[in-house]
């Protein structure tokens, strides 16, 4: 049988320290938007972990940003495109079981 995929959406707060985010799932691939500025999205896919694609023109220079849990995803230390200080983020977390 077939699983139907997974979805989830939610907001964090950036803090540059290293943290967690639970969404219930390990997920395939993350969709962020810092919406406090507006001014940054991200997308992350478990495929390549290693990268984050940003929609602003910056590197994420901490080699692996985010990397999946078995309960959602964690944020690497300083990382000023996924996690900025004071910065409160929504994210669309997903899971493809199929």
């Amino acid at each position: 049988t077939m699983s139907v995929p997974l979805f989830k959406t939610g907001t964090y707060t950036g803090t540059t320290a290293a943290q967690s985010v639970n969404c219930g799932f390990g997920p395939s691939g993350i969709i962020g938007w810092n919406i406090t500025d507006g001014d940054t999205m991200y997308m992350w896919s478990a495929s390549d972990g290693t990268q984050q694609l940003a929609v602003v023109l910056a590197a994420s220079g901490n080699g692996k940003p985010i990397n999946a849990t078995a309960t959602g995803f964690s944020l690497s230390v300083n990382d000023a495109i996924a996690n900025e200080n004071a910065k409160t983020y929504a994210y669309f977390a997903f899971k493809n079981d199929l």
